[in-house]
């Protein structure tokens, strides 16, 4: 009996080990977490960022999104908002840029208590489909569906403060799904909305920001992160089969 006592004992005491909260990691409980906004994301040259983002003087509303800056691929979304019951988002393209709308030039969101319940989009000032957006009774987003003649959208499943699935409305199949999640905080977890950018066909995951996860995704262990003294993700990348560090995304927060 005693020897099956100490046993438990050094069990318990490994698992408490394992959940000893590291550098960085913000603790999973109740605790203040400080708030971050993201302002930049770069590949490996902070002069040549990937995207840009610009928020009002108190981080409450994003005004200016400009995506792939004095490349071919530049896209600039300008946020203008009408008190608090809608925003409206116009693309807008450089003279060097040789990038084509997909879908839509610009869109009107429609807001209830902060969320965005409809999505109109617009093709030229021409009106193109709407998209409906569904919530739990927690405030999180369950669905985007376009209510056209053939319904067609995503819905996302939800293990805490973070999507764990994600699935076509029709006919249901899986696209993706999340696992590994650790305490450290996904950069765009402060973002105020999930917006799609227009030009999918052309480049790029569909996605202009997605605040569908609080906390980072190891995908497996394959990409790895660092993070800074709050906790959030400051460094994606990867380790390749020679132990060469591979950087993929830097992101940079104002706060």
């Amino acid at each position: 009996m005693k020897r099956y006592i100490i046993l438990i004992s050094i069990v318990s005491l490994a698992l408490t080990a394992c959940r000893k909260p590291e550098p960085g990691i913000v603790p999973d409980n109740n605790e203040t977490v400080a708030k971050k906004y993201l302002v930049k994301t770069y590949y490996s040259n902070p002069d040549q960022p990937e995207k840009i983002i610009e928020w009002d003087e108190g981080f409450q509303r994003i005004e200016r999104i400009v995506t792939k800056p004095e490349t071919p691929y530049e896209v600039a979304y300008d946020f203008e908002y009408f008190g608090n019951d809608s925003l409206r988002v116009i693309l807008s393209l450089p003279e060097h840029s040789s990038f084509w709308y997909v879908g839509f030039s610009s869109f009107i969101g429609h807001l209830h208590d902060g969320r965005i319940t409809t999505v109109d989009y617009y093709l030229y000032d021409t009106y193109q489909y709407s998209e409906k957006y569904s919530y739990d009774e927690k405030g999180r987003l369950i669905s985007i569906i376009n209510n056209g003649e053939h319904p067609h959208g995503v819905i996302y499943e939800w293990d805490g403060d973070n999507v764990c699935e994600s699935r076509d409305f029709y006919p249901g199949n899986t696209i993706h799904e999340y696992h590994d999640f650790c305490n450290h905080i996904d950069p765009e977890y402060t973002m105020p909305f999930v917006l799609f950018n227009g030009w999918t066909a052309q480049y790029g995951d569909g996605y202009l920001s997605k605040p569908l996860w609080k906390n980072w995704r190891s995908w497996g262990g394959i990409c790895k992160h660092e993070v800074d003294e709050d906790g959030y993700v400051t460094l994606s990348y990867f380790i390749n089969m020679e132990g060469d560090t591979l950087p993929h995304t830097h992101y940079v927060y104002s706060k």
